[in-house]
Order: structure tokens, then sequence, then C-alpha cells
């Protein structure tokens, strides 16, 4: 659980009637956050003797309640993009953003803790990224019809267990707009991969899980303007 706070600034140039051109800039968002953390585990063994005269059956065993309290900083983000507009007929967009991840950092009020070590991994591990997103938008009366991507590279310097970590979304929508109240319906897929270690051997390798992330989303806003 926890707070966040950041602030973002945006400009629009319209140099013709036809071409609109923007720029945006988002401080780090500062969360306070706190984590509460406990583990189980729980065993049957079926009358097992593990020592002559011990006979073990469902045995159980739990953490206590870990509370940690820190602070969070995300980097900042710079865009810039350009609109082209086929007079009411729709338009086409295209804008690119930029933000580097070796930038977070972790920070605590606590004395005595210190996240020195996870700070440095951040910055040796992390780089900065390009995320592209172009889209447009066809009128016909009061329908509009919408298509969309969007690429985000890894953020990783190196690429994690041989897997890269970029991400791609395709968009989809349609709505319909009147003077008195309008409707939008989106389709949203992303498509990546990711991979994680469930734990670790001591061996020269500890076994690594691969997947593809694929997430569909749909989401729908009614709106009356005033």
């Amino acid at each position: 659980s926890g707070s966040g706070i950041d602030f973002s600034l945006g400009g629009i140039y319209r140099p013709i009637d036809r071409v609109q051109l923007g720029v945006s800039f988002s401080t780090p968002t500062y969360y306070q956050l706190t984590d509460t953390y406990s583990a189980s585990m729980s065993t049957r063994w079926n009358n097992f003797e593990y020592l002559p005269g011990e006979i073990l059956n469902d045995e159980s065993a739990s953490t206590d309640f870990i509370v940690s309290e820190y602070n969070l900083r995300t980097p900042t983000r710079l865009g810039i993009g350009a609109t082209y507009f086929f007079g009411k007929n729709g338009f086409v967009t295209a804008d690119v953003e930029r933000m580097n991840f070796s930038r977070a950092k972790y920070s605590s009020g606590g004395s005595g803790i210190s996240y020195s070590e996870d700070n440095e991994d951040i910055s040796t591990l992390y780089q900065s990224v390009t995320n592209v997103r172009v889209g447009g938008e066809f009128r016909l009366e009061n329908y509009r019809f919408r298509g969309g991507y969007a690429f985000m590279p890894d953020p990783f310097q190196n690429e994690q267990n041989e897997v890269n970590r970029s991400i791609q979304r395709l968009t989809a929508g349609i709505g319909y707009r009147t003077q008195t109240f309008f409707v939008d319906l989106a389709l949203v897929y992303s498509l990546g991969e990711n991979s994680y270690r469930p734990y670790t051997v001591n061996t020269p390798t500890s076994p690594v899980v691969t997947y593809d992330q694929k997430n569909t989303s749909v989401l729908l806003t009614v709106g009356f303007p005033f």
C-alpha cells in the first residue's frame, strides 16, 4: 500500500491547420510505500518415523509479519509527437517517449536502512529506452474508427536469461459522438516474453522459466460534455 505524486507539463504548437506538434515532460513519481510480508509452509508425513520414537504427521511453520516502509522514485519522462489531420475525415499521429530506467531509486527514512546496493544494481542493470506509439482515426459522420501500435523496448542493458522483454501493443477501437454524449470501445492486445527463476540451487545453472505474455483488455468509455 502507499501513495505517490508527480507533475506533468505539456505544450501544443500548430504551425498550419493540418499539422499539430506537441511536447510533454513528466517529473519522477515519488512513492511512499509499505510492504507487509508473511510466509507459511505445511507438510504431511503420514506417520513417518523421523527419529526413533518421533513420528511426524501434519507439520507446519510460519514467519512473523514483516513490515517494510520505503520510498521509490521512478524515472522522468520526455515525449514529443506530431499529428496530421485529413480535414474532418480523421488524422494520423505518432509520438516517442524517452525514459531512463537506471535513474529509478529506492530510499528510506529509517535509520540504519540503506538501499545503496539495490540502487547500484538498478544503475548497472537498466538502461534508457525510447517508447514509440503510432495511431490513427477515421471519421464517418458521427462514427470513429481507430487503430494503433506501440513498442516498448527491453529496459535491461543485457538480456536476462536470454529473453528480450520488449512489449508490443496492438489497439483497435470504435466510437460514436454527438453534441450531448459520446461512447468509445477499445481493444488492446499486448504481447511479449518474460522469465524468472523459481529458486536457486548450488549448481552452475538454476532452473529458469520462460513464458509468453499475452494480454487482452477491453475498455469502454461513456461521456457527457457540458
